[in-house]
């Protein structure tokens, strides 16, 4: 995804309402379907750019919306937009909210399903944490960023992971982050941070079904390579001090 590019850089016949009209709206990518909804950007920013991190930090276009749609006030303070702009881009999410509420349901019961569902992010640049929160019939009722950045209980503590769990009233879990080195395999702080959210989910009675890493090079599911850091199989983690 381009976000360096800008609007008036683009011949008329390549800008989005032109293409919409010429093209039709399928052939447009996420963040040019954006841009044609908003139509103008910020004085700091074209609405090319805005419309890409809109996408980028919201997901539009990769995976189905399962995350609360955020306030106004919430949309403002992480893209440093207007209210009016900030209006438009959760009327924009709520909308697409409500589309895929419609859609097929998403099952998650193995690890294949999981990497299935998150595939676009073996390409991310960044590290991400993401949380999948499931019903009895191992529906995806949410999905939830919890970190960017470095997988480890800093910036991922149990209770962000789990708080989510509580506000779905999912009956149980499965964690999942990308490695943008290409390679899977999980790292000690990886396993880590599995092991604590596990005992203490089992402590809740929300289960930590699996922790998946996704790459490049593939993917790792921590329940079948780790079965002993998850609850039954190992010994609790030690209390922090």
């Amino acid at each position: 995804m381009d976000c360096q590019k800008r609007l008036r850089d683009l011949p008329e016949d390549q800008r989005p309402r032109e293409r919409i009209r010429r093209e039709g709206p399928q052939h447009l990518s996420p963040q040019e379907l954006v841009a044609a909804i908003l139509g103008k950007g910020t004085r700091k920013r074209d609405v090319l750019q805005l419309a890409c991190e809109v996408v980028r930090h919201y997901r539009i276009g990769r995976y189905r919306w399962r995350r609360t749609v955020p306030s106004v006030e919430e949309v403002r303070q992480a893209l440093g937009v207007g209210e009016a702009t900030a209006t438009q881009i959760v009327a924009l999410l709520e909308l697409s909210h409500r589309i895929h509420q419609q859609g097929d349901q998403v099952t998650l019961f193995t690890p294949e399903d999981v990497a299935r569902y998150v595939d676009p992010m073996k390409w991310m640049d960044k590290e991400e944490l993401r949380g999948l929160y499931l019903n009895t019939r191992r529906e995806l009722v949410r999905d939830e960023l919890i970190s960017l950045g470095t997988v480890n209980e800093s910036l991922a503590h149990p209770r962000e992971i789990l708080r989510p769990a509580l506000l779905s009233s999912a009956v149980s879990f499965i964690l999942v982050h990308n490695h943008p080195s290409g390679d899977p395999t999980p790292s000690r702080e990886d396993l880590a941070l599995t092991r604590r959210v596990a005992y203490l989910a089992r402590e809740m009675d929300i289960p930590l079904d699996d922790h998946v890493v996704v790459a490049r090079g593939g993917f790792v599911s921590l329940a079948r390579r780790h079965p002993e850091l998850f609850p039954g199989k190992s010994s609790p983690p030690s209390a922090r001090r």
